[in-house]
C-alpha cells in the first residue's frame, strides 16, 4: 500500500506555479513534483480540470524527489530514534501537510486547489470546501481516519 496525496491547481497561464511550488518545497522540505494529468488516478471526473482550464497537476510527497507521502500522512508516531526526516509525531507531520495546502490555496493566482488523500490511489468521495476551512476539515480527517481516502476540492 502506499499513501498519496496529489491533486492540481488552476491558476492564470502566465503563472509560475512551478516555481512557487519549488520555493514552498524548499521552505518545508516536503515533496512537490509536477506530474501529467494522465496521474490524477481516480478522481472523479466532476472535480478534474475542465479541457478549458489550465491547470498545474502536482503530486506532495515525504521528501524532494519523493514519490509518496508514506510517512507523512501514517497515523503512526515514531520512536525518537527513527530517522524518517519528517516530524515523529503524526499530528506535527499532518500539520505540516496542511500548512504547505494552506499556502497553496491562499495564493492570489490559485483559483481552485483539488487535492487527494489516499491509500494506494483509493478514492471514496469528493469534499468541497472554502480555503479558510482546511485546516479543521483536512486536519480533523487525517487525525480520526489517515488516509481518508478522499478529494478535496477548495475554491
Amino acid at each position: 500500500m502506499s499513501n498519496e496525496v496529489y491533486g492540481y491547481v488552476n491558476c492564470p497561464p502566465q503563472q509560475s506555479v512551478a516555481q512557487f511550488l519549488r520555493q514552498l518545497e524548499q521552505k518545508s522540505g516536503i515533496g512537490i513534483s509536477q506530474i501529467p494529468f494522465e496521474e490524477l488516478y481516480n478522481i472523479p471526473e466532476t472535480a478534474l480540470p475542465k479541457t478549458t482550464d489550465v491547470y498545474f497537476a502536482f503530486l506532495i510527497s515525504d521528501k524532494p524527489g519523493g514519490k509518496n507521502a508514506s510517512y507523512l500522512i501514517d497515523a503512526l508516531d515514531y520512536a525518537p530514534e527513527a530517522d524518517i526526516g519528517l516530524p515523529r509525531l503524526a499530528i506535527d507531520r499532518f500539520s505540516k501537510l496542511v500548512a504547505l495546502l494552506k499556502d497553496i490555496a491562499k495564493e492570489d493566482f490559485v483559483s481552485r486547489l483539488v487535492v487527494a488523500i489516499c491509500d494506494s490511489s483509493n478514492i471514496e468521495d469528493v469534499m468541497h470546501l472554502k480555503a479558510d476551512q482546511l485546516e479543521d476539515v483536512i486536519g480533523d480527517d487525517l487525525k480520526y481516519n489517515s488516509p481518508p481516502d478522499r478529494v478535496y476540492f477548495v475554491e
